[in-house]
């Protein structure tokens, strides 16, 4: 990648661990304007916030369109599957951390006039027909009506359960469907004790952008602050700060929408039916985000061309044979090509591309192309 001119924005997880996660650009296309990151880890007996997984952050702007600037974020979510509050915890952080830069560029007199288009990729870990994915997909999202241990839907990706179904097509299908209350648990299943402390969190939850001479964006650490347990009822209903589409999925509604024959259902999200592919389980983990604080740019930034994941036949006769020599990791690659205004641009999201015993990256791609 830095042959080939790319320039690298990398984070590794806290404490010993030896992966993390990286942003490349083509520096010859953009300048780097900023890069923060976010360690989500505040303590060890810190209710949420215990892990080590990282964020990376940048703000990348168009040589080519000088007023074009691009927030880019790239994630890795906990694993756990029983910790959707954890896994909430980081998302609601990092989407807040999103805004906060979108907000500082525009109070920042050398930076307010440009038009900031956000990206947000990563390994989210969790669904498309889960609580999680909803409360993206849809902006707002009670938290109340569902039990956090299933927050995440990755039980759903078990193959004992996949199975259970008369086709793996079935199967994934109903995976990537929309997310419905009445086949959860809602939250009195639980102690309302984790939903205390979570509401709690997030409701004094404040950030502080890295600073220089009263400055906001100078590159560095965000820092996150120790909140205490709640000692009172706190309510999980929670709306994100922007409005976030999936680029897989608005674009494959609008192309595949059109065809009732196709692999996807009217109830469909339209997300891929399977980006990790393990020994484990088959399912969709891994995302590609974009958003305009400007509602009324939307249609100026959109997916323009994705690259085709696997058909459900591909995927089940892979299933039991990745890592492989053509596929050389359990997460399959994500490649959107973007078009904003007269510009457009290639995204590529990869997820433990080498996954070789315990080291293992989240990458993510930005490139410039000419129309």
């Amino acid at each position: 990648m830095m042959k080939a001119g790319y320039e690298k924005l990398y984070i590794r997880r806290t404490r010993d661990k030896k992966d993390g996660v990286a942003i490349f650009f083509l520096s010859t296309r953009f300048t780097k304007l900023r890069h923060c990151w976010l360690e989500l880890f505040v303590a060890d007996d810190h209710p949420f916030l215990d892990r080590d997984n990282v964020s990376v952050f940048a703000v990348l702007q168009d040589k080519e369109n000088p007023w074009a600037a691009f927030v880019v974020a790239n994630c890795h979510l906990i694993f756990n599957m029983r910790r959707g509050d954890v896994k909430l915890a980081q998302m609601v952080v990092i989407e807040r951390t999103i805004k906060a830069i979108v907000d500082a560029l525009e109070a920042d007199e050398a930076t307010k006039g440009l038009k900031a288009h956000v990206l947000w990729a990563g390994d989210f870990n969790l669904v498309p027909s889960s609580a999680l994915y909803a409360y993206l997909r849809y902006g707002t999202f009670d938290f109340l009506q569902s039990n956090f241990k299933c927050f995440s839907g990755q039980e759903k990706m078990a193959y004992g359960l996949l199975r259970r179904r008369p086709t793996l097509t079935d199967a994934l299908r109903s995976i990537a469907g929309s997310f419905d209350p009445r086949y959860e648990q809602p939250a009195w299943y639980e102690s309302s004790l984790n939903y205390n402390r979570l509401g709690y969190f997030l409701a004094g939850l404040q950030l502080k952008l890295p600073q220089r001479d009263g400055k906001v964006l100078i590159d560095g650490q965000i820092k996150l602050p120790f909140i205490p347990p709640a000692t009172e009822w706190w309510p999980l209903s929670l709306t994100t700060s922007l409005t976030y589409r999936s680029a897989y999925a608005s674009f494959q509604k609008t192309w595949y929408g059109r065809y009732p024959k196709s692999e996807f259902r009217p109830w469909s999200t339209y997300e891929p039916f399977a980006t990790c592919i393990s020994k484990s389980g088959i399912g969709t983990v891994d995302y590609l985000w974009f958003a305009t604080k400007d509602t009324k740019g939307e249609e100026k930034f959109r997916a323009k061309a994705i690259y085709e994941t696997p058909t459900v036949d591909t995927i089940e006769a892979y299933s039991k044979q990745v890592p492989n020599t053509v596929i050389p990791s359990d997460h399959l690659p994500l490649i959107v090509d973007f078009e904003y205004s007269l510009s457009s641009l290639s995204l590529i999201h990869i997820s433990e591309p080498t996954r070789q015993a315990e080291i293992s990256y989240a990458v993510f791609c930005l490139k410039k192309k000419n129309i």
